[in-house]
């Protein structure tokens, strides 16, 4: 800011256009917040209706927690090709045991 021979602040073009920006920076976000907010609101009220894929949904739930549908990994078998093989067995015994 530079004093004028007046006695008073003067603001230059420089700083006008910095606080402009600025300014509208923040009414824009503020403005794209409260758009967003009802967005979010008027997208989740149009979620409550069911559609018939989701009545198609409940239904396949409905016929898995009645036990209709098998659980093919229920009887998998043991596959470890390490289980039970160590080579360090015998190579080391601990002479404080």
């Amino acid at each position: 800011m530079e004093l004028s021979q007046g006695g008073g602040n003067k603001l230059d073009r420089y700083e006008i256009l910095v606080i402009a920006a600025i300014a509208l920076v923040l009414v824009g976000g503020f403005f794209s917040y409260r758009y967003l907010r009802i967005e979010e609101s008027s997208s989740s009220a149009s979620k409550a209706t069911p559609t018939p894929e989701a009545a198609a949904d409940t239904a396949v739930a409905e016929q898995v927690s009645d036990g209709l549908v098998e659980n093919p990994a229920e009887e998998i078998p043991e596959t470890n090709p390490f289980a039970g093989t160590n080579p360090f067995e015998e190579a080391y015994e601990n002479p404080f045991e």
